[in-house]
């Protein structure tokens, strides 16, 4: 299935208009409309980003050994 993607802006209600879309007159499609979320100003990207973290045994098994179901 081919895909093409547009982003237009609803002119009137409920009203969506394309133009020039690289398919044949007859050709079945089929639709999908999303909003465009936009990131508002105050709102962090990356809330994680700079916050401290630490590992103190990165290499220790989650779990013991003795509880693992896949060595009984």
């Amino acid at each position: 299935m081919a895909s093409y993607k547009a982003t237009v802006k609803i002119e009137r209600e409920g009203e969506l208009t394309l133009h020039s879309i690289p398919f044949h007159p007859g050709e079945e499609v089929q639709v999908t409309v999303e909003t465009k979320r936009a990131v508002p100003a105050n709102e962090d990207r990356f809330p994680l980003r700079g916050s401290p973290y630490r590992f103190d045994n990165p290499f220790e098994p989650a779990i013991s050994p003795e509880d693992w179901d896949a060595l009984k």
